[in-house]
């Protein structure tokens, strides 16, 4: 079957056009997981990861405010200092919520309930210390610090730890997506070089056909 002249021409315009459109398709396509991968790790590792280091800091402010409840004697300053921890647990537990939205394992969820309680049994029982100190009771006294003490470091470590936990996680994710940048490379490179060719053959085949043409002429 012998196709004419513009039938030929149509078809390796149509031809070269679908190529382009291959090309720009896996391009938009890629990038699109790209962005995806970046969404991704912007939402779950670098804003836990500030909500993290503010769940920190107002930790290590209730601690050191207890620390100077501990050391005063002055009532007044007491009631003071225990109002200021009022309001840093009111901060943390804002922090503690917004980071448990972003949990995703069984593991993690499961430890979070108990970090949830050991935030409230110290609440509780710094609660209790600034009673007692301030009617100078030094037998409940010797009881409540080692317990705090005690409450205090596996609440540090876990803020460690979760720490530690985005940051693998993001290191995954940035991992993930140069893979995905790297296969978009080789993908794009490998159909523009399969364009380039395939739209050689196009026009060395057009022109074999026109010059037939004109020769028959």
């Amino acid at each position: 079957m012998t196709f004419g002249l513009r039938t030929k021409l149509l078809s390796g315009f149509m031809a070269v056009a679908l190529l382009a459109a291959i090309v720009g398709g896996v391009g938009i396509v890629q990038m699109g997981r790209l962005t995806g991968n970046t969404s991704y790790m912007y939402n779950k590792c670098t804003v836990p990861l500030a909500v993290l280091l503010e769940m920190v800091e107002n930790f290590m402010n209730i601690r050191i405010v207890a620390y100077q409840i501990l050391i005063s004697d002055d009532v007044a300053k007491m009631d003071q200092l225990h109002t200021r921890t009022g309001e840093l647990f009111d901060d943390l537990e804002k922090n503690v919520d917004q980071f448990e939205g972003e949990l995703v394992t069984q593991e993690w969820k499961e430890k979070y309930v108990i970090f949830r309680r050991d935030i409230a049994t110290y609440k509780t029982d710094l609660a209790l210390l600034v009673e007692n100190k301030k009617i100078g009771n030094t037998e409940q006294l010797a009881i409540l610090i080692p317990k705090l003490q005690q409450i205090s470091t596996p609440l540090q470590d876990r803020n460690i730890e979760m720490g530690g936990l985005k940051e693998d996680f993001a290191e995954t994710s940035y991992n993930d997506s140069e893979k995905v940048a790297i296969a978009s490379r080789l993908i794009m490179t490998g159909v523009v070089i399969f364009s380039f060719i395939v739209a050689i053959l196009l026009g060395v085949l057009l022109t074999m056909s026109i010059l037939r043409i004109v020769n028959a002429i």
